[in-house]
């Protein structure tokens, strides 16, 4: 009897998953198209001074000291864009 109990709850443990793995999410929930293109948007960030670059702006990928980062990952870290309002 208990075998059969735990093939049951084993049963509507993989339903409730597979139901929730395909739930649809509410657009409230989702990233804004700004935010969205935030988190694509590789960067160079200039590590000497702390300002971070857009693509195909003069400086992308040219200072001596820096990494590429998402944009949202650089401003986490504290890096602010070398232009007003960033690459958005």
């Amino acid at each position: 009897m208990h075998g059969l109990r735990g093939w049951l709850a084993a049963g509507a443990l993989y339903l409730l998953a597979a139901t929730a793995a395909h739930a649809q999410v509410p657009d409230s929930a989702k990233p804004s198209p700004a935010a969205d293109r935030q988190l694509q948007t590789k960067v160079w960030v200039n590590t000497a001074n702390g300002v971070y670059h857009c693509p195909d702006t003069k400086y992308y990928g040219k200072t001596k000291k820096g990494k590429y980062l998402p944009e949202t990952e650089a401003l986490k870290a504290g890096y602010r864009p070398a232009s007003r309002g960033g690459c958005g």
